[in-house]
């Protein structure tokens, strides 16, 4: 089971790129994830989707910050 996202910051809509087909008012989130380790294991590496599905399913994940501890 994954852990329940937090949410960080909203805003109700985007800065928009003056290309770009989505309407202005989009809003939009910045969550955050916590993943519980084995503090006696090595992370080997990190495999994160390539794809978005369900609502958001065209969309693309973007990560700000990625943090081992």
């Amino acid at each position: 089971m994954l852990p329940a996202n937090e949410p960080v910051a909203a805003a109700p809509r985007w800065n928009r790129p003056p290309s770009s087909s989505y309407p202005a008012d989009i809003a939009v989130s910045v969550y955050a994830a916590k993943v519980p380790l084995d503090a006696s294991r090595t992370v080997a590496y990190i495999t994160l989707p390539t794809a978005v599905t369900g609502d958001q399913a065209g969309t693309r994940l973007h990560v700000f910050d990625l943090a081992v501890e």
